[in-house]
């Protein structure tokens, strides 16, 4: 009798593993790196908010510890970390609750960052209130004592600004935020993904932290050359005073600010003068240097030409772009040497890597740096229309038709009849008669006695 084979067929059960999305991860980290590089992000919005190029990474940082303290580097860090954990948790989790619902297959390259663009836009949007509270607090102490706002905390900074400037200040600078936003999650997810991929399929890396490290590496470069211009703006925008930007474009005309008009007119005073057609040159001095002059036109016109020539050669000889500030030392110990027998008055503008200048030499070398000047016949009448139209952040079509304006105005130096009557009245004690009589005065002496120079020299 057979035996039956009461043995069960075997079952293979398989167990589908379902990866739970952690995208809090993304803040806790983005936390975490926030107490790590927040002395960096202090230092970039202090450079990011001054007018001019004065200072660069390692002297704002020694200027940062020499005015308030080693401490003074981690102001807002309580702002920081909120905007993490508001700003980053949110955009990592619209792109992995999205980026879930089609776990087996890859996105195209549009997609990823069609995905990072919007999850990055409402990420800054939620996050906004506490970058501009981050911003504010890490630019406070490079404000004077009497500007500061002084908040103590993120929270305190959001309640004042609610109480003292109105809810809808909290949005200040959010539609730069949510630009920035898009573009760099763009650049950090996106590109992270789109990398790593490549790399894998390359067949030289594997799936380890050499892998991650270089596409980090590459999604953060790409993201820092996406959104530094963006980041600028947004950081001025954050901390101007309420009313200095009514859009993007004015924020954008602001940081563009930095150059010169500069005009020569061919008006001179009327009456028995010396003109010549040497004052309505303009002289470039460099290659971002350039003068005009007012006094006398031949002395105007050599010095001009002079100190082109010095320029030309300092330039050869160090082998990069020359300043103002050598330019009006040049100038400057020239004409101490003629004690103010040159007169040349001279206005030397540039625009460099530390931003405009303007300048005013006079013939005794004195100098001063003025955000405006005229200078030569009728200077001052015309001096009093651009102060009286003049504003801060002037943009260059603003500055241009003032200066059409003022001179329109035709206002020449003329010199007219005079009007007043300049007939002394007598004094009280008249002149009755006027006797010149000559004095008679005799020699007494005539003999002249040599003195013995060389002897008393030496007595001395």
């Amino acid at each position: 009798m057979e035996k039956k084979d009461e043995t069960k067929p075997l079952v293979t059960i398989k167990k589908e593993i379902v990866r739970q999305e952690r995208w809090y991860f993304g803040g806790l980290a983005g936390i975490l790196a926030a107490c790590c590089t927040h002395p960096l992000d202090t230092l970039k919005v202090q450079l990011q908010t001054q007018q001019r190029a004065d200072y660069g990474l390692i002297s704002m940082a020694a200027k940062v510890i020499r005015d308030d303290g080693f401490l003074a580097l981690y102001n807002g860090l309580s702002a920081s970390c909120l905007r993490q954990a508001t700003y980053t948790t949110t955009r990592f989790a619209i792109y992995g609750s999205v980026r879930s619902l089609r776990p087996n297959s890859n996105l195209s390259f549009i997609e990823k960052i069609s995905l990072a663009a919007v999850s990055g836009a409402v990420g800054a949007f939620v996050g906004a209130p506490a970058d501009l509270v981050n911003v504010r607090m890490q630019n406070d102490p490079k404000l004077p004592k009497e500007q500061r706002r002084n908040y103590k905390h993120a929270i305190d900074g959001i309640v004042r600004i609610c109480r003292e400037e109105g809810p809808k200040k909290l949005l200040n600078g959010a539609s730069m935020a949510v630009i920035r936003g898009a573009f760099v999650t763009v650049g950090q997810i996106a590109f992270y993904e789109q990398v790593k991929q490549v790399l894998l399929a390359s067949g030289y890396f594997k799936d380890n932290i050499i892998t991650h490290f270089t596409s980090s590496f590459a999604a953060g470069a790409g993201a820092t050359l996406l959104t530094m211009p963006l980041d600028v703006m947004k950081t001025r925008m954050m901390n101007a005073p309420p009313g200095t930007y009514n859009s993007l474009l004015d924020c954008f005309k602001d940081i563009m600010k930095d150059a010169i008009v500069i005009a020569a007119d061919s008006r001179c005073p009327a009456g028995d003068i010396i003109f010549d057609d040497n004052v309505l040159n303009i002289y470039r001095l460099s290659d971002n240097i350039y003068a005009l002059g007012a006094g006398t036109s031949a002395d105007c016109d050599f010095q001009a030409r002079l100190l082109e020539s010095q320029l030309e050669l300092f330039k050869l000889n160090q082998d990069r772009q020359v300043r103002v500030a050598t330019a009006v030392t040049k100038i400057q110990q020239h004409l101490f040497r003629h004690q103010g027998y040159l007169g040349a008055y001279l206005i030397i503008v540039d625009v460099d890597v530390t931003g405009s200048h303007m300048a005013t030499v006079h013939p005794h070398r004195s100098i001063s740096f003025l955000p405006f000047v005229a200078s030569g016949s009728g200077g001052y009448t015309s001096l009093s229309v651009i102060e009286d139209r003049y504003k801060a952040n002037i943009i260059e079509d603003e500055t241009k038709q003032l200066i059409h304006k003022f001179l329109s105005y035709e206002i020449i130096a003329v010199r007219t009849e005079k009007q007043a009557d300049y007939t002394l009245t007598k004094a009280t004690a008249e002149v009755l008669s006027i006797n010149v009589k000559k004095i008679e005065y005799d020699v007494v002496n005539g003999k002249v006695k040599a003195t013995e120079t060389h002897e008393a020299m030496q007595l001395a």
